[in-house]
């Protein structure tokens, strides 16, 4: 175990108490240790009388009901991502304001994870009882440096908004649970004021190392610049924030909008996304797409990406379009609906709702993927041009009677999910069955593609459900590999517990449902060609006495790959050839060496890489 994560486990003991005495934050209470209620709940099986509809689907999509929250309000976000995945552990996890009896206020944090990827479920908590109890939007990541699928090297890090302001929102809380799983873990407040409307925060671990990034931004007007802030740690006892000096310049970035879309990290650096206007840009041009990129773990950003003068004529789209928001009544903030993810290449795609321009709420809408193909060279494709206009969606807050002409807070709730290789991308939505027009309540839809493919795959409506509305959807951001061309995106939707009319009581207790969603792509082999040259972690990682080591190479050539022990002599080799570009893999067996540290080094011509795995016997 590193020095790092023995710092970790002995911090998360102490619920990171005295670590920030003197620093600018409140005082840090340790966590109540609460077993989880040692259940695991099967599929098909429903939690205190959820309500599983029985489905009319062209797929099968099995909704487990995970948890109950004290009303709805904890995921009703598209800036939010409390559903993780991690490959390595084979971990599935979910974040959640808690509800009576296991929770005290629905500011209460907690989360469920599942072992087996869905198929059932344990609680775990609470997270925030050494901080404020009343969060809002909780968000979580899963920070595994050494790959490991060992989960007791592995921390669920999490950050929320709260309510500790007098006029609202404008505070931070954030912890972290280690071991991931082991129910005790810590929170704490930063006092830092993020403005009333910084109601969502994102938070990513860098991979292949122990730092965790989490990034947000405040409420801006015309006249206020806007304060996009980042803070950092790889320890837990340092956490630096501040606004990077290139997030902000002579003219505020992002006037009248507040949307960021959800950031992420890969092996190619770490991303966060905004919805605005960069720069100098003006209201001539259409709001805008951007991204900025740091490769040092936070410390330091790029000036922000996006297509120029603005995402039409970046792209080659023609001029008559605009991204389409929900504007909070009375005339309040605007948010657009979108996502974003990272390819293996280190492109970066959003996915925008638009619209045609000039536009009310009734005109047609559709996706539209704008993506990188080389370093700021934009293009874009059609995920779908038929999105319903009058989809009934009136949650949270609705009142009126369904259909409504707009999808409220949450819009189309778009939510991307990438394969751990960056090759292959989904998008789930929601929209109205256009197959039925007089069905108006959402369902799930889904489509994929392979970076390198032509062509989004046709849409599909996963659920298909005429008297009942998916809402509040959510996937985890990495899918899983299941071999060969075969993918699973884990969804998740809430609705009120008990009930299966329309439209339900929002401010009641509501289930959270995740559902797997197994796909297969067409057409290009899993050996396609990979970002780089690249060796990944050996899984599983401690071993006994097999493991799998995968690599990637970006051209056809010799190439060699070794295993030594820890006095340097070698012990095996297990490929020594020429091999095509793609992504390979090699089984190591062990049985006949004796416990320790082993080196395994990949060698094609000039470049050299090597990582160290455990053999425990």
């Amino acid at each position: 175990m590193t020095p790092r994560i023995v710092a970790l486990v002995v911090l998360c003991a102490l619920a990171l108490g005295a670590a920030y005495a003197g620093r600018n934050l409140k005082d840090v209470k340790p966590a109540q240790l609460i077993l989880d209620d040692g259940i695991e709940r099967q599929p098909q099986q429903s939690w205190q009388g959820a309500y599983i509809p029985e489905l009319v689907r062209p797929t099968a999509l099995n909704w487990y009901a995970v948890d109950s929250m004290a009303n709805a309000f904890g995921p009703a976000s598209t800036r939010v991502r409390p559903i993780i995945y991690d490959p390595a552990t084979n971990v599935l996890a979910l974040i959640h304001r808690g509800a009576s009896p296991y929770a005290v206020g629905s500011g209460q944090l907690w989360y469920n994870m599942s072992t087996n990827a869905g198929l059932s479920w344990r609680r775990v908590g609470e997270l925030n009882g050494g901080s404020a109890t009343s969060c809002r939007y909780p968000t979580a990541t899963i920070s595994n440096p050494a790959n490991s699928s060992d989960t007791s090297q592995c921390l669920l890090a999490w950050v929320a908004p709260n309510l500790e302001q007098a006029a609202g929102f404008g505070l931070y809380s954030y912890g972290a649970d280690f071991p991931l799983g082991g129910g005790a873990g810590s929170g704490t407040v930063d006092v830092i004021d993020m403005g009333n409307n910084s109601a969502a925060a994102i938070i990513w671990p860098v991979p292949s190392s122990n730092w965790i990034i989490w990034a947000s931004t405040a409420a801006t007007t015309a006249a206020t610049p806007n304060d996009s802030r980042v803070w950092r740690t790889n320890d837990y006892v340092s956490i630096p924030t501040f606004v990077p000096p290139t997030w902000t310049d002579a003219v505020p970035n992002f006037q009248n909008a507040i949307s960021y879309i959800p950031g992420m990290a890969n092996s190619t650096g770490s991303y966060f996304g905004m919805h605005g206007l960069f720069g100098f840009d003006t209201t001539a041009v259409a709001f805008n797409g951007g991204y900025s990129k740091s490769v040092d773990n936070g410390a330091t950003w790029s000036a922000w990406v996006r297509p120029e003068p603005d995402w039409m004529q970046g792209t080659g789209l023609p001029p008559r379009y605009d991204l389409y928001d929900y504007v909070q009544p009375p005339g309040g903030t605007v948010s657009y609906n979108g996502d974003m993810t990272v390819d293996g290449n280190g492109r970066v795609h959003f996915f925008h709702v638009v619209v045609d321009s000039p536009w009310t709420t009734n005109d047609p809408r559709g996706i539209l993927e704008v993506y990188e193909t080389a370093a700021n060279v934009w293009t874009y494709k059609w995920v779908t041009q038929n999105l319903n206009t009058y989809t009934g969606l009136g949650y949270p807050g609705f009142t009126g009677a369904p259909p409504t002409p707009y999808l409220a807070q949450t819009n189309n709730c778009v939510r991307t999910s990438v394969s751990p290789d960056g090759q292959v991308i989904s998008l789930a939505w929601i929209d109205a069955a256009t197959s039925a027009p007089a069905d108006s309540f959402p369902d799930v839809w889904f489509s994929h593609r392979r970076i390198n493919g032509s062509t989004w795959s046709t849409p599909v409506n996963l659920t298909q459900t005429p008297g009942y509305p998916e809402m509040l959807l959510h996937a985890a951001p990495i899918m899983k590999a299941n071999g060969g061309n075969s993918y699973t995106v884990f969804l998740g939707h809430s609705y009120q517990c008990n009930i299966n009319t329309y439209p339900p009581d929002n401010g009641v207790k509501t289930t959270f449902y995740v559902a797997p969603h197994t796909f297969t792509t067409t057409g290009v082999p899993e050996t396609g060609q990979p970002a780089s040259f690249k060796l990944e972690q050996n899984y599983p990682n401690p071993f006994n006495p097999a493991t799998t080591i995968r690599y990637s190479v970006a051209q056809s050539g010799r190439v060699s790959l070794k295993v030594f022990n820890g006095l340097g002599q070698e012990v095996a080799t297990l490929v020594d050839g020429v091999v095509a570009p793609g992504q390979h893999e090699a089984s190591f067996d062990a049985s006949k060496l004796s416990s320790g540290v082993y080196v395994y080094k990949l060698t094609s011509g000039s470049i050299v890489e090597s990582r160290k795995m455990l053999l425990l016997k």
